[in-house]
C-alpha cells in the first residue's frame, strides 16, 4: 500500500455510515415534506373552483344586491349547482352561468335558462344538500 492510498479504518467506516444515514434521513424528510406540500396544494386547488363559481354567480346578479347572501354549491350533471338564499337556483357548466328557476333569471337578467330540462330548482336543491 502506498502512502497516497487512503487508509480506511473501522472508525472511518462508522463515520461514513452515520453520514450516509443522515443523508438518507434528510432525503426522507424532504420527500415527506414535498408529499405533504402536494396534498395541501391539491386540497387548496379543489377549493378554488367553488369560489370561482360563486364569484361568477355574484357577477351575474345585477338586479339585486349579491352581498350578504348564502351560497350553497354541489355537483350536478357535469357542472356545478349554486343555490342562493334557498331561492335562486343557478347551474354553471363550461364557465357559463345558467338560470335554473325564475328567481335566478330575475336576479340575473343577462343569463339564459339552462337548456337541459333536468336542470331546475329541485335538481339544484338536491345537488347542494
Amino acid at each position: 500500500m502506498s502512502e497516497f492510498e487512503p487508509q480506511i479504518g473501522k472508525s472511518h467506516l462508522s463515520q461514513l455510515k452515520q453520514t450516509l444515514g443522515g443523508i438518507r434521513r434528510t432525503r426522507r424528510f424532504w420527500i415527506i415534506t414535498g408529499g405533504l406540500a402536494v396534498v395541501i396544494a391539491i386540497a387548496i386547488m379543489t377549493q378554488l373552483p367553488e369560489s370561482n363559481v360563486i364569484s361568477a354567480v355574484k357577477i351575474s346578479i345585477t338586479a339585486v344586491s349579491s352581498s350578504g347572501r348564502t351560497y350553497l354549491t354541489g355537483s350536478l350533471k357535469g357542472g356545478t349547482a349554486v343555490l342562493v338564499d334557498d331561492l335562486a337556483a343557478y347551474w354553471i357548466k363550461d364557465s357559463r352561468v345558467y338560470a335554473a328557476n325564475g328567481f335566478a333569471r330575475t336576479w340575473s337578467p343577462s343569463i339564459s335558462y339552462a337548456t337541459d330540462p333536468d336542470i331546475n330548482f329541485d335538481s339544484v336543491e338536491q345537488a347542494v344538500k
